[in-house]
């Protein structure tokens, strides 16, 4: 049986084929709406990727998470931004060179802050980036007027 013919029209497939004694039939056939059978199933796989998705998410609702840290990091990390702060109000009224440990001591809880988010409470996180940016600003300040102090006695020798 070999198709010699082949055309459509609206709902309907027309061929021509040749049976075994040399007759030449025509035939036609209602057209079907099947379903792509590729496209059913990228359907399906989205729908299932998306109930996925919202299962995963529901699940991680329900299902207490632990936090990334321990409370004596926590502690750790707060202190040190307290500190760092304090060292910097320290350089700014008292004496100018805290501002070197505040730096280091905001900094390091910024790190930390960075490494696992949510170790600073949040009045913590701003005092250690005050205390971070303050104390450098001090200490830019403290060394323009240790050179210009040196460039004014070098003009008196």
């Amino acid at each position: 049986m070999s198709v010699l013919f082949f055309s459509t029209k609206c709902l309907a497939i027309t061929y021509l084929t040749v049976n075994d004694t040399a007759q030449i039939t025509q035939v036609t056939k209602a057209a079907t709406h099947e379903p792509n059978k590729e496209a059913v199933q990228v359907a399906k796989a989205k729908k299932q990727n998306k109930l996925a998705r919202w299962f995963i998410r529901t699940a991680n609702r329900l299902v207490p998470q632990l936090p990334l840290f321990t409370p004596a990091e926590a502690k750790r990390a707060n202190t040190n931004a307290g500190l760092g702060f304090g060292m910097f109000v320290g350089a700014v009224f008292i004496f100018p060179l805290l501002a070197i440990p505040g730096f280091i001591l905001s900094n390091n809880a910024l790190i930390e802050e960075h490494r696992t988010p949510g170790i600073l409470t949040p009045t913590n996180k701003v005092l250690a980036q005050i205390g971070k940016w303050g104390s450098l600003a001090w200490l830019i300040i403290i060394a323009l007027v240790i050179i210009l102090l040196f460039m004014f006695l070098s003009r008196w020798r």
